[in-house]
């Protein structure tokens, strides 16, 4: 049997950092692949923090945006995703929502998601 890849959101560190194999949990991301670091940053009572990452697959930083790219990261090289969730007592990681609800509509317009009404 094959291993699934899989992705829940199209954030930036989605860039194949944890896999589903078959026996999966349905509500899990995934695991860490092999070399990814997942760690979850200031979890509340629930377990449910900031998902932070780190290895090779996560990216450098932003393109000569110094100052973003040190906002981004930690002290210690891991990657401020922006993405809240859990790690579960068998290692899946978990997302359940995002730290920053923000759209960029352009390279200058962030608009915050509740002010965005359905079409």
């Amino acid at each position: 049997m094959q291993p699934r890849v899989r992705s829940k959101r199209a954030t930036i560190e989605d860039f194949i950092l944890h896999l589903n194999p078959f026996s999966c949990k349905n509500d899990a991301a995934g695991l860490p692949l092999p070399g990814i670091d997942v760690r979850i940053q200031q979890p509340g009572s629930e377990g449910v923090g900031e998902i932070e990452v780190k290895g090779p697959s996560v990216m450098v930083g932003y393109y000569e945006q110094p100052e973003e790219t040190a906002r981004v990261f930690t002290a210690d090289g891991y990657f401020r995703t922006g993405d809240l969730g859990y790690i579960d007592r068998d290692g899946f990681l978990h997302i359940t929502g995002r730290s920053k609800n923000v759209i960029i509509k352009t390279t200058t317009q962030k608009i915050k998601r509740y002010m965005e009404k359905p079409v």
